[in-house]
């Protein structure tokens, strides 16, 4: 029986130092969570301060210590931030996140220009028009996705973007200033009864529009 309980003693006193051991590495771990947290906490004060003076440089440098951020708040502050810097990667990794965690339209209109910035066309084209068919009153759509077939050297496609858009948004007058603007590129085009139709309605629209204006109509 002494002997039993002697080997008790020495199980009770083994699980004592365990249990204390385990305790040192909890408050470690938490300390060391809690000093991450104001460490972080610290960066991303600097880093709003730099991105409020439109100081992307600097906001960047900060940001890349605390990688990439989980509320939409400063999601946007992380993707615009490496989208100023050419970051595109980081960029698109966070207006990606932003459009997974809130459908936020603008994010995937950011992942279209990051497409297009890199020349990256049939990304650029994709996006958008999933941009269109999910939301075609987001007048910035059109306007991005005919620049892209302009780039491409595509006016003809350019100019049906603008006519759906001014088919969507019948009273938008910057659809029909985009309409106009791509029918002028070609001389010929201001003889014809599109070109002759989209000014007009412009200027129901808008009479003193400074487009009507340089175009001397």
């Amino acid at each position: 029986m002494k002997q039993f309980f002697r080997y008790l003693g020495i199980l009770l006193w083994k699980a004592k130092y365990l249990i204390i051991i385990v305790l040192v590495l909890v408050a470690g771990f938490g300390g060391f969570y809690l000093y991450k947290q104001n460490r972080d906490s610290d960066i991303w004060k600097k880093a709003e301060d730099h991105y409020r003076r439109a100081d992307y440089t600097k906001t960047a440098t900060e940001l890349k210590k605390v990688g990439m951020p989980s509320s939409a708040e400063k999601l946007k502050i992380y993707g615009q931030t490496m989208f100023a810097v050419k970051d595109y990667s980081a960029s698109e990794k966070a207006y990606l996140k932003l459009y997974d965690l809130n459908k936020d339209v603008f994010a995937k209109i950011m992942v279209g220009n990051i497409a297009n910035q890199q020349k990256k066309y049939d990304k650029a084209i994709k996006s958008y028009r999933e941009v269109i068919k999910n939301n075609p009153n987001y007048i910035a759509a059109y306007s991005n996705l005919a620049i892209v077939y302009r780039s491409m050297g595509n006016n003809a496609e350019a100019i049906k973007v603008a006519e759906d858009g001014i088919k969507n948004n019948p009273g938008n007058t910057e659809m029909y200033m985009l309409l106009i603007s791509l029918l002028a590129i070609d001389e010929k085009s201001k003889d014809t009864d599109q070109y002759k139709q989209a000014v007009e309605k412009l200027k129901k629209i808008d009479p003193n529009n400074q487009l009507l204006k340089q175009l001397e109509v």
